[in-house]
């Protein structure tokens, strides 16, 4: 179970692969604004993107 109120990282990160995908390629070209309501995972969707980042530039 996941504890609540705690970006989801790691193993716990499951099922949104395109939109990390989708925000990697956006970015690319310009900024992103990602909007949602409380609690559906855009800290956790954007501290993936910001891992992905990481990794390209090691």
């Amino acid at each position: 179970m996941l504890p609540v109120g705690s970006p989801a990282i790691g193993e716990d990160f499951i099922d949104r692969k395109k939109e990390v995908e989708y925000i990697l390629s956006a970015l690319k070209k310009d900024s992103v604004l990602l909007i949602a309501p409380r609690r559906f995972g855009k800290t956790s969707i954007m501290k993936r993107v910001e891992k992905e980042l990481l990794d390209e530039d090691n």
